[in-house]
This record gives C-alpha cells, sequence and structure tokens, in this order.
C-alpha cells in the first residue's frame, strides 16, 4: 500500500477535477509538511518495527489544493538530512495524494539507532513545498535477540516465593481418586553451590511433601500456604521431588506449588506444578504427566483466605552506579518495570509518565519505554534508581491490604508474580566507542518507605524508612544487597505504542472544612483521575490517614459503593514541611479527608496540613477537538463530559476510576465517535485492539473486560454489545482515519468472534442474552439490545470484507446480515404498529441507528421514537423501580443513550436533544450541573451511582461535534467531509474546530436576527458538502458576492431548506438569511 492509497480511482479522478477547476489569482507555493510523525506509535523513541510507516499534513493557503505527489528522505546521520540526502531511503517523487500509511522502502533498520526523515510535497499545479522539518525516530528492539545477551529480568529477594505462574494439578480433570501422588527433579549442576531455595505449596484437602525421600513440609489446610526452606535438602546432581495429596471427599481434588533454586552464579532454576514438570499417579504407580485442573485463582479455589500476592511487603528500591569518563554523543534508555515503575538518573526523574508502563496482560505482553536521557549523564560516577509499585502485575488482595479494593471478589483478580525490573541503556560517545549497562545481579537492592502500592489507590508510605540520596552516586549502598535473577513475564516484550498517563492539570483547594476535632476535608473543586499530594508539618511517627472520595456525605467522604473505601497512610519523619504525592498509583477524586491532624497551626505536637493539590492526570494522547458555544449550560454540559472522558483515559479506557477501574468494553465500542473528536486515537487504539486480540478466547470469545484481569462469570464475561468492541474500535479507527491496516491486522479474530456468536443464536435466529441497555431506566431490554448488536456486528463485517477485498467474505457475510436482520425483524418489530417491541426508546434507537429498520418503515419507527418521548406511559425500570416516566427525557442506559442522540440529531431533532439534556430533574444532564457534580455519575439518579466519574452517558459529545457543529465524514479518512450544523438551536454562535488525519476542519457560526454567518475551514487534500440555511442558491454569499459564482464553489443542490454546496480546501465566511 505504501504510496497508494486514500481514494478510489473514480473519487481520485472526480477530487483532482474539481480542485483543477478552482483558479487562483496566482498559485502560490505550498508550506512545508508538518505534523511529521512515524504512524501507529505516540512515542518517537522505540519504534519496534522493521517497517514504520510515515504521515504529515499538507499546508497551502490556496484554495482548493490537493498533493499531487511528495517525496520522502531518510538518513542515518544528522549531517546527512541537514544537506536532504537520504542514504537510508529516497523515496523519489511518488505520484499520490497519500498523507498516511507510507511504508519505509529503504535499507533495513537496525536496533536501538536514531534516524533522521524529511518530506516535501507538490500541490495540483506541480508547484514544490519546501522540505519539511527535519524529524528523528529511534529504533527499539526489532528482533527479540537484539538486546543485550546478559540483560535479565531482576527482582528484590524475598521471603516467600508465591504461586505466580503455578497451576492446580491432579491425575485427570475428572478424576474420582482421594489420593494422587506427583514427582519431579531438580538438577543441580556439578560445580555451583544453592544460595537459596524457596516453596511455597498447599493442596485440597492435604499433602506430604518429600525432597531426597525426607520430609520437608505437610498440611491439612489448603487455605494456608506452607513456605519451606528447601536449602537443607538440595545438593549437587539430581534431587527427587515427591508429593502425597489426599482429599477428604468426594470432590475434585489438586496440588499446587512453585519452586526457586538459585545458585552461586546467579542463575535461577523455576519449577512450578503443571503438565511439563511433573508427572501424577493414583494408588496404581501408573506414571503420567499431570493434568491442570484450573490455573492459579480459578474455580473452585480461589484462596481468598492467605496472600495470593505480593510477596513482598515493601515496594523495592533498586540502583546501579557506572562509570563515564568520556564525551556523551547519545543515550537512550529502554526499561520496563513490573507492575509499575519509576526511574531516575543521577537523582533526576526520568520522562514525565504517570505509571508507566501501559496496562496489558502480562501472558500475553508487557511494554517496554524508551528515553533519551544523554542530558541526565555527567562524567564520573552515575546512578541509576528505579523503584517498582504493584499495580495490576503484582495485585494485592483485600486479605493482604485489609480493606476492599475492588467491587469484584478481590481474589478473583488475576495475579503474575512479583515485581521485577528489565533494562538497558544504551550510550555512545563522541569518538564512536560505545556502552551498555544492562539490569543483572550487579544491581543493588533495597526496601523503600512505601510498604503498600496498591493499583486502586492505596499507598502506606512511612517517611522515617526514607534513605536520602538513594538514587544518587554519593550514596552508600554497602547495606543494600544484590538483586536476584526472576524469571521474565510470559509475555512478550514489546516497545509501548500508546501515550503514557501524564500529569495534565493541577487544581488546588478551593475549601477546607473540619467535620471533626482531628479531621479535615479539603475540596479540589474537580472530580478527576489523579494523584493527591500534601505538605504537612508534625511530630515524628504521626500517622495520617488520607481518604479521597467523590462526594461528602454529612460533610465527610462517602464510601464509593458497598463501603468500599479505598484510603493511603503517611507517617511523619518530623523535620519541618514534609511533602507527599500519589507515586504508583493513580485514583478517583474530588475530596480528600485527612484524619489525625489540628486545624491550628500554631500547635506543633499535631500534625498540621498547609495544603492540599489535586493532579488531574490521564492519557498524554494529543488533543483533536474543541468546542463551545454562547450558551454556558451547553459548555458546562460539555465540560462534564469532557471531564469525565479524560478521567477514563488511561492507558486503556476505564468505565471509572474508582471502585472497578477496569477495562469494560461496552464504552470502548459506544464511545470511540466521541473520543474520535476529542484525541487522537491512533495509538492508543492500535493497543487496545491488540489487547483485545490477546484477550480473545481459543472459542473465538471478547470478554467484557479487557485486559482480562478478573475470572467474569455469566453476562458479566459473555456479553455482545461488550465484546462488539471487536468490531466497533477498528471500524471506528479506519472511518476517523482511512487506515485499512487495522482491519487486516484484526480480521481473522473478528471472523473468530462471529463463529462463536453464531453459537449463541436462538431458535429464531436471534441473540438475546447479555446485560443489555445497562443502567436503563426503561429496564435492560436484553434481548433487543444485543440481538441488534449482534446484527450490526455482522454488517460491519461485510463493510470490512468489502473494503479489503475479500469478497467471497463479502457475499457471505452479506448474505448473513439479510439472514439475521430478518430474523431480528421477525422476532421484535411490529409491522402494524410500525414500531420494536416493547415500545420503549432503545429498541427504537438501536435498529434506526444501526439501520436494521425494513426498507420503507424508517419514518414510522421513527415517529414511534418521537411518540415514546412525548407521551410516555407508565414506570420505568425493572417493575417501575425508576420510578415515572417524564415527556421529553432520556429512559435509555448505557447502550443506548449514544445512539439516541445521534438519531435525533442525524433526524434533524437536535432541539429535541436540546430539551431533554438541559431537563434540570431525573434523567437529564443539567441536572447533574445543578446538582453540583463535575463529572458524569454512573445512574442518571445519583443516589443510586455508585461512581461519581462513570463515561457511560457521555456520548453526548458526539453530538456536540457531529450535530450542533456538523462536522461529520462521509469517507474513511476525512477525504470527502460534511458540515451540517443544527442552525435551528437558539444559540448565538458555536466555534468548532476539529483535528482530522488530514489537517484542521472547522465550523463556527453566528446567528444575528435571521442572518447567519458560517465560517468553515477545509483542510488541503480534502473537499467538503457544506450545508447553508437559505431561500435558494442566490441568497448565500462570501464576501457580497453569490456563493455559487465563486471560483472553485459547486452549488449541488437544494435540501430540507438548505443549499448545499461543495467546497475545495480554504477557510470560508458564508453568509445567508435564516428563513422564517
Amino acid at each position: 500500500m505504501s504510496g497508494k492509497y486514500k481514494f478510489t480511482g473514480r473519487w481520485l479522478f472526480s477530487f483532482i477535477c474539481f480542485c483543477l477547476s478552482i483558479s487562483a489569482a496566482k498559485a502560490t507555493v505550498p508550506d512545508a509538511p508538518s505534523n511529521c510523525r512515524i504512524q501507529d506509535y505516540y512515542s518517537q523513541l522505540g519504534i519496534d518495527t522493521k517497517s514504520p510507516r510515515f504521515s504529515w499534513i499538507i499546508n497551502d493557503v490556496d484554495r482548493g489544493e490537493v498533493q499531487s505527489a511528495y517525496e520522502i528522505i531518510v538518513a542515518s546521520m544528522e549531517a546527512n538530512i541537514d544537506v536532504n540526502i537520504g542514504d537510508q531511503w529516497s523515496s523519489g517523487k511518488i505520484i499520490s495524494a497519500a498523507q498516511y500509511d507510507i511504508r519505509f522502502e529503504g535499507m533495513s533498520l537496525k536496533s536501538c539507532t536514531k534516524y533522521w526523515w524529511k518530506i516535501r510535497a507538490w500541490d495540483k499545479d506541480g508547484n514544490v513545498s519546501p522540505w519539511s522539518s527535519k524529524n528523528s525516530f529511534v529504533t527499539g528492539f526489532l528482533n527479540s535477540g537484539d538486546w543485550d545477551s546478559k540483560v535479565c529480568w531482576i527482582s528484590a529477594s524475598q521471603q516467600r516465593v508465591g504461586l505466580a505462574r503455578a497451576n492446580w494439578i491432579w491425575d485427570n480433570i475428572d478424576s474420582n481418586s482421594t489420593l494422587c501422588k506427583f514427582r519431579s527433579l531438580v538438577q543441580i549442576p556439578e560445580g555451583k553451590s544453592v544460595v537459596s531455595a524457596k516453596a511455597s505449596i498447599t493442596a485440597d484437602s492435604s499433602f506430604t511433601f518429600y525432597i531426597n525421600d525426607k520430609l520437608a513440609a505437610q498440611s491439612n489446610d489448603w487455605t494456608t500456604v506452607t513456605d519451606i526452606d528447601l536449602v537443607p535438602f538440595l545438593h549437587s546432581g539430581s534431587n527427587s521431588l515427591f508429593i502425597q495429596a489426599r482429599k477428604s471427599v468426594l470432590k475434585k481434588g489438586s496440588v499446587i506449588a512453585r519452586i526457586e533454586v538459585r545458585l552461586n552464579d546467579g542463575e535461577l532454576i523455576l519449577l512450578v506444578t503443571d503438565n511439563t514438570s511433573w508427572e501424577a499417579s493414583t494408588e496404581t504407580n501408573n506414571w503420567k504427566p499431570a493434568c491442570i485442573v484450573a490455573g492459579l485463582g480459578n474455580e473452585p479455589w480461589f484462596l481468598k483466605l492467605f496472600k495470593t500476592a505480593t510477596v513482598n511487603d515493601h515496594s523495592p528500591l533498586f540502583r546501579k552506579v557506572f562509570n563515564i569518563n568520556n564525551r556523551v554523543k547519545e543515550a537512550y534508555l529502554f526499561i520496563s518495570g513490573l507492575g509499575v515503575f519509576d526511574a531516575t538518573l543521577n537523582g533526576k526523574k526520568i520522562g514525565n509518565q504517570i505509571t508507566p508502563p501501559a496496562w496489558t496482560d502480562y501472558d500475553k505482553s508487557a511494554n517496554y519505554l524508551t528515553f533519551d536521557v544523554a542530558n541526565l549523564l555527567q562524567t564520573g560516577d552515575n546512578t541509576l534508581g528505579v523503584m517498582l509499585g504493584n499495580g495490576w502485575f503484582d495485585y494485592q488482595t483485600e486479605t493482604r491490604i485489609e480493606r476492599k479494593g475492588l467491587g469484584e471478589t478481590p481474589p478473583r483478580i488475576r495475579h503474575y508474580g512479583i515485581m521485577r525490573l528489565f533494562s538497558q541503556l544504551n550510550i555512545q560517545f563522541e569518538d564512536g566507542s560505545t556502552m551498555v549497562v544492562v539490569s543483572d545481579p550487579s544491581w543493588k537492592t533495597s526496601e523503600s518507605p512505601f510498604t503498600l502500592t496498591h493499583v486502586f489507590g492505596s499507598e502506606q508510605y512511612d517517611a522515617r524508612l526514607e534513605q536520602v540520596g538513594w538514587n544518587t552516586s554519593t550514596f552508600s549502598d554497602n547495606n543494600w544487597k544484590p538483586a536476584e535473577i526472576i524469571e521474565a513475564p510470559l509475555g512478550l516484550l514489546e516497545s509501548q505504542k500508546v501515550p503514557p498517563v501524564i500529569e495534565r492539570q493541577v487544581y488546588n483547594t478551593i475549601k477546607r472544612t473540619s467535620p471533626d476535632y482531628d479531621v479535615q476535608v479539603f475540596d479540589l473543586g474537580q472530580n478527576m483521575n489523579g494523584q493527591f499530594e500534601i505538605k504537612v508539618s508534625g511530630p515524628a511517627g504521626r500517622v495520617l490517614k488520607i481518604t479521597p472520595g467523590e462526594v461528602l456525605d454529612k460533610g465527610r467522604v462517602r464510601p464509593t459503593a458497598d463501603n468500599y473505601t479505598t484510603y493511603s497512610t503517611y507517617t511523619l519523619k518530623g523535620k519541618g514541611l514534609e511533602t507527599w504525592r500519589l507515586t504508583f498509583s493513580t485514583v478517583g477524586f474530588r475530596y480528600i479527608e485527612i484524619n489525625g491532624i489540628t486545624a491550628d497551626c500554631t500547635k506543633t505536637d499535631v500534625p498540621y496540613i498547609h495544603d492540599v493539590k489535586g493532579y488531574f492526570t490521564y492519557s498524554a494522547a494529543n488533543d483533536a477537538g474543541t468546542f463551545s458555544t454562547s450558551d454556558q449550560r451547553y459548555n458546562q454540559i460539555y465540560d462534564l463530559a469532557l471531564k469525565t472522558l479524560q478521567s477514563n483515559q488511561v492507558t486503556i479506557h476505564t468505565d471509572c476510576p474508582t471502585y472497578e477501574k477496569l477495562g469494560w468494553q461496552e464504552v470502548v465500542a459506544s464511545l470511540a465517535p466521541s473520543y474520535a473528536y476529542l484525541f487522537n486515537m491512533q495509538p492508543l487504539w492500535i493497543g487496545l485492539t491488540q489487547n483485545l486480540s490477546e484477550a480473545q478466547r481459543p472459542n473465538g470469545l471478547i470478554p467484557n473486560i479487557v485486559p482480562d484481569y478478573t475470572h467474569g462469570r455469566g453476562d458479566f464475561d459473555d456479553s455482545p454489545a461488550w465484546g462488539t468492541s471487536m468490531f466497533a474500535m477498528p471500524w471506528q479507527y479506519y472511518w476517523t482515519y482511512g487506515d485499512k491496516k487495522i482491519l487486516e491486522d484484526n480480521y481473522q479474530n473478528m471472523k473468530n468472534y462471529l463463529v462463536y456468536l453464531k453459537t449463541k443464536e436462538d431458535t429464531r435466529g436471534v441473540i438475546a442474552y447479555g446485560l443489555g441497555d445497562w443502567m436503563s431506566p426503561a429496564g435492560s431490554q436484553a434481548a433487543n439490545v444485543e440481538g441488534a448488536i449482534y446484527v450490526w456486528d455482522v454488517k460491519i463485517m461485510r463493510d470490512i470484507a468489502t473494503v479489503l477485498n475479500r469478497t467471497d467474505d463479502a457475499s457471505f457475510f452479506s448474505k448473513e446480515f439479510i439472514r439475521l436482520n430478518n430474523a431480528y425483524n421477525n422476532a421484535f418489530f411490529d409491522s402494524g404498529k410500525g414500531c420494536y417491541l416493547p415500545e420503549v426508546q432503545v429498541n427504537q434507537t438501536m435498529p434506526l441507528a444501526l439501520g436494521l429498520v425494513p426498507y420503507g418503515k424508517e419514518q414510522f419507527v421513527f415517529n414511534a421514537l418521537l411518540e415514546i418521548i412525548a407521551n410516555p406511559k407508565g414506570t420505568v425500570g425493572e417493575n417501575g423501580t425508576f420510578g415515572p416516566v417524564l415527556p421529553n427525557h432520556a429512559s435509555v442506559g448505557d447502550i443506548g443513550v449514544t445512539y439516541l442522540w445521534r438519531v435525533l440529531g442525524d433526524l434533524q431533532k437536535s432541539a429535541l436533544v436540546d430539551t431533554m439534556i438541559m431537563q434540570t430533574d431525573v434523567p437529564g444532564y443539567y441536572n447533574f450541573i445543578k446538582l453540583g457534580l463535575t463529572t458524569i455519575p454512573e445512574n442518571w439518579r445519583t443516589d443510586r451511582s455508585r461512581s461519581m466519574n462513570h463515561d457511560m452517558y457521555a456520548g453526548i459529545l458526539e453530538w456536540f461535534y457531529r450535530s450542533v457543529s456538523g462536522i461529520s465524514n462521509t469517507e474513511a479518512g476525512y477525504g470527502k467531509f460534511r458540515i451540517k450544523p443544527a442552525f435551528g438551536l437558539n444559540l448565538a454562535d458555536v466555534k468548532c474546530t476539529y483535528q482530522s488525519v488530514r489537517g484542521t476542519i472547522s465550523s463556527s457560526w453566528i446567528k444575528k436576527g435571521n442572518k447567519i454567518t458560517l465560517k468553515v475551514g477545509i483542510p488541503t487534500n480534502t473537499i467538503a458538502e457544506v450545508f447553508v440555511p437559505a431561500r435558494n442558491a442566490s441568497s448565500v454569499s462570501e464576501n457580497n458576492k453569490t456563493l455559487s459564482k465563486v471560483a472553485g464553489v459547486k452549488f449541488l443542490r437544494m435540501e430540507n431548506g438548505n443549499a448545499v454546496y461543495l467546497l475545495g480546501s480554504g477557510n470560508y465566511v458564508l453568509t445567508s438569511n435564516l428563513i422564517n
């Protein structure tokens, strides 16, 4: 596809012909291309593909301009790019309008190498632009074997090994044996000695464990893990391991164990219970490979009563000192720390990211990040310092932290192992010599002041344990221990594509109250996902309890859900003003409640809080859209929804930042259009679709939560309206950015999911299971909603097959769509009434939005929807629990809400949307504003909301762009788009911009009396259909000249009171008199 895409032949020919028809007084030389980037990656450091793809934006002030050709040069040296020599690749002049998805076709790239590149482009008249400014990228590891041979994963020493990567084993998955024996071997090489050897083991119901025929341990309590020191039992050569397990009743029995042996040369020998290292036998002594009956954390063994999680109470510190006596030219650090890491070089923080790396299923993939650290190095000794936190990798259970950390049952969270570090620092000197510093046992490690780092925002920090200067070269680490080698995570280590989480805004305390004598509450004025920071003074050893919260109850922070509370503690060191901030986690909060303090700043025997700040943290993805109107209510609702989406955009898309914090997929699907208007989602969606691919089960199922950190059950694991993100996200990506690669990469996964879904059809050919329209006042309507999504999935699959020229598949899925659409309509559509049953909003909205209504019946269904909105009957909710249905109020939930606003907007009922969203009672967005909320809650009824920062209803943002401002694309990638604002709204002005993949689109309008002024901006390489309210074509003008007579403007038609024009690139100011 290099240099060839972007438009069909017919479309490209028509497009160029139209642009050529535009005559300028004198064509100017186009400006140099800008926004030059390597696609698919947020950072331009760590590009780990051998064929990177280039993209850029065309800049030309002339109207009706189009790129007719381009040229790219790539150089291995800055000196070459400075004189426009592409020694690595020179594309030559390529005749093409393509400005993205341009694949590198030069000499093979090398790992960990910096390259430079430029682009220039020709306009339609053959004028060539100047070369762009020079751009650079640094490759990561293009092959797994390119890492230094001595680099290894390291960990701090631990008291127990835990059960990570171990499996529950028995002789047979359906065995009725009450006794089972297991055997294995540990080989200690001759000439090597054992430094440490530890085991963790348990069995249901009891076990005895022998090493070299000596009893090592026994237990009859399966809920307690036994930890064993194996050193006294081991010798050089072969060591026999023997376990005898019994179950007391006729139920499934099982054994689970992990063994770690470390040798004097640092080698790690790891043995876990599985079907390759262990053999099993019953009383017959017929030995055969053991059978895996479940993974750690799977039923029926949740191990609720013991620590399945971390084996370190303290977050570990790592440091490495190295010397430099040469002038540094370049230096790049490639690093991964699991669960999360915070890295410094010579005491200075590396990068601005929060809690890296990205969240993934670590059994499938783990990310490393790349940093340019040349300016942090110094002549002489240098020190790399790294702190690790648990994150999702080393998840801590409820029992471990003695408080609830999740709305789901905490022990169901997957556990991947203990915290570990992997890094390689590549240094190139001015004289051409190089140096490599890798993670290995030469690193030193110690305990940090963090005694808890829980992913849900609970951290415990004892400032008395600080080791001042630990990450600098002057610090003495004589009391630190050598790091230990630990096994690599199962997942492939690869460069992080998605944007990191960074600090985006800072909020100061706006109000401070004292609800009790030793309690103060700090109001930051904005609900957010982020980190709080306190400044405190007081005596050493005093402990503060810090509780973040979203709402108050009688002046105190209210628990989020089911008495769920997350809190942190800070123990003072007693040395003047102390500052502390969350480091390894983020949490949802507006309020910070602190216990154990005084409100009297003159007291010195009790801690006093000098200041509290809130740091709003979310994805570093570049902003794409801006919107504002003359009506402040619109701006407030827009900001309410925007802050909600920002709070849930981390390295995945979460549902809320508090009690679940998980990647529920229905919002990924339904909110994709809103996110596409607000941010550049390319790298993030690339990462999220990879997560989907890795989460897909062998039977094709896409689980509701991705990454699949939980072990879901029933509809909470398998709902088509959640799994549809497998189609919705790649399709929205293609539609927004015009890039087919994501469709190609995920094509088979989509087909596999449809194969699975087909097995779930009922006898009518309908899918009728799932969570449905979650949190809807009108009930879930699961059969209608989930069934409609299934039909839409097949419809999209048909369209994807067509785009990719898979003609046989396109034909098959076209037939499947017809079959399933007919089945759906036969099941739910009442042709006599002209509506879908039951007669609720979502059941009319979904078929209209997804194109499922029988041909010719669309207006009937739309009329039915309007009637249901205007004249509702009865009560809504399961058994009427929500209350009476009110006219002109939404009665849709999680799934239906986005589609409702889209249908009403597209069918010219934006005035009705205005009425519905401005309701000051329930349901209504402006009701949230009147209640003083700054983000959207989980439920239309705030008294039933667990989270006050849930993104389910944030799909209204799409309406602001698509309808109010009128910007929507009619071709994939915005080569052709439409500007059709909702001029009928009672607004004096609207200002909107959208940074498309081709450049900035703007749509701003002002109404004054009967006169309307519409300002539009159309990027180079695009054309737009623009709708202007008018009596006829002659009543629309630009600069007092009838618009249809302006050069390059093509009048197309009159449509429903609008004059419709085709405009080429450029900026236009159009005026018209509104029809009374």
